[in-house]
């Protein structure tokens, strides 16, 4: 009886484990075809934050943003949401300090940000607030930059962004060149408005 015990224990591992054989390369599949499956319904995964369709309207809200300027295909957009990274920074974060490279390009989702430096009297001169809708970055964005930022970008308040890399933003022009005109365009006008922020304090 002590014989056949330790036995049947051993016939019956030897048959989990054939079977988990057979099984552990389905399960492979399933997975990696609901993974696909995932990524075909727009579920995009960052590393903080999982969005899904039931958090959609964040991309409609800065895909309405950049379609001011030109206009996109669903397909284009696609590209565009997929290099997007999306980042929560509390209050009173100094997300660039003057003698940084500035490594992000910000659109705000929600809150309140400010852009300033400081003056050789010692005194802080505001550039730009940025609320919901608003860019936010500094020239010093660009893999081809190498000159240190001369400001400041402070949240004063929760913020919640959508960001590009220098690196992600250069994908963007070479995999939609329209983009680049989108950008230019946006550009122009913030350097509007920061010139007569300048010309009229």
């Amino acid at each position: 009886m002590n014989f056949v015990l330790p036995r049947i224990t051993l016939i019956f591992t030897n048959f989990i484990l054939e079977r988990l054989c057979e099984i552990l390369p389905r399960i492979h599949k399933f997975l990696a075809d609901s993974l696909t499956i995932l990524k075909a319904r727009q579920f995009v995964v960052f590393p903080y934050i999982c969005i899904n369709s039931t958090s959609f309207k964040l991309y409609s809200q800065i895909n309405q943003s950049i379609s001011r300027y030109v206009s996109f295909s669903e397909e284009e957009l696609d590209i565009f949401n997929s290099l997007l990274e999306y980042k929560k920074v509390p209050k009173k974060t100094i997300m660039l300090h003057e003698g940084e490279m500035c490594n992000f390009e910000a659109f705000v989702i929600k809150g309140c940000v400010r852009k300033y430096y400081i003056d050789t009297n010692g005194f802080e001169v505001i550039l730009q607030f940025a609320i919901e809708n608003a860019w936010l970055s500094d020239i010093s964005f660009s893999i081809y930059e190498t000159q240190p930022s001369q400001v400041f970008i402070e949240t004063l308040e929760d913020c919640e962004f959508f960001t590009f890399t220098p690196e992600s933003k250069e994908e963007l022009f070479e995999k939609v060149p329209s983009f680049e005109r989108a950008y230019r365009i946006m550009l122009q006008r913030n350097l509007a408005v920061t010139q007569n922020r300048l010309f009229h304090n």
